[in-house]
């Protein structure tokens, strides 16, 4: 395991990933991740904005008259919980969103009340359930411990309860909690735009750096972007699966950003972000996508008359767990490849 960061770099790191890992935004319900985000980002760009929706965008100017627009974008939406009944004793009945049911008895979670209260709860089986060996959902309940008059007061049906806890280091330079994906990601599109305010560099075409909505749910929250700025290029900074003990490059740590080939990315995309991941010596790695990659950039594409799109995927372990984890040395080379690519595009080369 090798990281070249420096411990002050490592610490901005950390510092920004941890209160935005642990915000509750489940998919439906984002926007206390959301004001985070817009936080994070105002240093950094010209004008930031939340819509209705929730997405958060910041966009730098390139001050060039006519300049297209380039969207470089992560989702902070996260899978959870949705309360569907208040059952006797003050138990809740919930459905899942994009969650694996066996994972869940005794995970907690908390609960993002309509009362404004952030209530913890734990998963549990009722213990006269008749369960089978897999357990579905509309078995399982939420206990927050309280009595039921109290839970009457504070949730109603449609609350939305994510994992409890925070991103932690648990090894040097790997990083565990939830909403890694996709948060991580946000961190790295940040670190891009940090090199870019420090750089004094103006890329030829205006950017937007986005922190979109329910992607979980297909990518309403990107296409309300695409609409809103009606970019030329979109690129969707996504995670994808680690294989332990794989010894290919798309798909292990220290591995770099995995770029995609085909599917939802433009071959004239992922050949410049190949090309500028070598002439930079960004580590990196490629994996191919039959049709869609389940990310931003399939909704994304077939907005208006098309968008060029491209996917820059980040490794990551236990996808949709309450513990994914994350290398913080690929965060940062997913960062730099980003900036690197947007800046070396010449006036010439704008499109």
């Amino acid at each position: 395991m090798t990281t070249y960061l420096k411990e002050e770099e490592k610490k901005w790191f950390l510092d920004r990933l941890g209160g935005l890992s642990g915000a509750v935004g489940v998919t439906g319900d984002e926007y206390g991740a959301s004001a985070i985000a817009e936080t994070l980002l105002a240093p950094y760009a010209d004008e930031t904005r939340i819509d209705a929706r929730g997405n958060v965008t910041g966009l730098v100017r390139s001050g060039l008259a006519g300049a297209p627009v380039w969207v470089f974008d992560a989702h902070i939406d996260q899978v959870g919980i949705q309360i569907t009944h208040i059952a006797p004793e003050g138990y809740l009945g919930f459905t899942e969103i994009g969650l694996d049911a066996r994972i869940l008895p005794g995970q907690v979670f908390v609960v993002a009340a309509h009362s404004g209260e952030r209530i913890p709860a734990v998963v549990v089986l009722p213990k006269d359930a008749h369960a089978p060996d897999v357990l579905p959902t509309y078995l399982l309940l939420l206990d927050t411990g309280m009595p039921e008059d109290a839970v009457k007061e504070k949730i109603r049906v449609g609350d939305f309860a994510a994992f409890a806890g925070d991103a932690h280091e648990i090894a040097p330079g790997r990083i565990c909690g939830p909403a890694l994906d996709d948060r991580a990601c946000f961190l790295s599109i940040l670190a891009f735009a940090r090199r870019l305010k420090r750089s004094g560099r103006k890329p030829a075409a205006d950017i937007v750096f986005s922190a979109t909505v329910r992607e979980e749910i297909g990518g309403p929250g990107a296409a309300a972007v695409a609409v809103r700025y009606k970019p030329s290029l979109f690129v969707a900074v996504d995670v994808c699966h680690v294989k332990p003990g794989s010894k290919e490059n798309g798909e292990r740590f220290e591995g770099g950003p995995a770029i995609a080939i085909r599917g939802d990315s433009d071959d004239f995309v992922s050949a410049r972000l190949l090309e500028t991941a070598r002439a930079k010596d960004i580590p990196h790695g490629t994996y191919g996508i039959s049709y869609v990659s389940g990310t931003n950039a399939g909704e994304v594409r077939i907005v208006g008359c098309g968008v060029r799109c491209a996917v820059v995927s980040l490794p990551l372990l236990y996808m949709h767990t309450p513990n994914e984890i994350v290398s913080l040395q690929d965060i940062a080379w997913t960062g730099e490849l980003l900036y690197h690519f947007a800046v070396g595009f010449q006036d010439g080369e704008r499109g």
